[in-house]
């Protein structure tokens, strides 16, 4: 008696710790994975032009391009090692996928609504890691009117955009871009247009011009018209009320 039950004790002593095993892998495995937050994108304009001091983010216009960069948590390792699947508005983008392919460019397009960017992260034994998206808003490029003088330079501090400003002479204007694709404001992918009481001024097709207001009533209206050459939806019109004392 006192053999066989024993026996029995250690059996199901046995069959408890093995139990207790089982539900304790299964528990863990039911558990969410500890890599399950979110990945961070981030987004920035290629080639959007600000002007000088300019404290702002450069943005996005109609037909820019933009570059995407995802940043992934310090505990899932070396970012390099890591397998980015990008996709833009539901379609992915295969040739711009794979390992260490964290970072994204696209490139402008003529029609099409805001695009969507998401990516997919594992690593390389294809365990899901996480994922990210965002969406890119457009901006509308604008042009800025600045005074400069001969003392100052060009005040900065000041926009003449839509104002009525007072002269008592010749005023110097110059014209900024803000959200074009380009480096600088002279490239020749942009072009100025400037009107003088509705008058187009022949031979100035640059973003300098000096005015003498010759209205006998002391009121001049100008206007400059910025427009990307390749880029037809990247242009925008300025008017500005010139009152001589």
């Amino acid at each position: 008696m006192y053999e066989k039950s024993t026996h029995q004790k250690i059996f199901f002593l046995l069959g408890l710790i093995a139990c207790a095993w089982f539900n304790i892998s299964i528990a863990q495995t039911t558990q969410p994975s500890p890599f399950a937050s979110e990945v961070d994108l981030i987004w920035e304009a290629v080639d959007s032009y600000t002007p000088p001091f300019y404290k702002g983010k450069a943005l996005l216009p109609p037909q820019g391009s933009v570059r995407v960069f995802a940043f992934t948590p310090e505990e899932w390792g070396n970012p390099n090692a890591l397998v980015y699947r990008w996709k833009v508005d539901g379609t992915v983008l295969g040739s711009r996928s794979g390992v260490g392919q964290n970072s994204l460019q696209l490139e402008g397009t003529l029609f099409g609504s805001e695009p969507v960017v998401v990516v997919d992260v594992t690593n390389t034994s294809g365990d899901n890691m996480g994922s990210g998206a965002i969406r890119i808003p457009f901006t509308q490029p604008e042009i800025s009117l600045y005074r400069e003088t001969p003392l100052g330079g060009i005040d900065f501090d000041f926009k003449m955009n839509g104002a009525e400003t007072t002269i008592t002479n010749d005023v110097s204007l110059e014209a900024y871009p803000y959200f074009f694709t380009t480096t600088h404001r002279n490239d020749a992918r942009l072009t100025y247009r400037w009107y003088m009481n509705n008058r187009a001024l022949e031979n100035i097709f640059g973003p300098s011009v000096t005015l003498q207001p010759t209205d006998s009533s002391g009121i001049t209206n100008v206007a400059v018209r910025t427009e990307h050459v390749h880029n037809i939806l990247q242009r925008d019109d300025l008017h500005l009320t010139l009152t001589s004392e």
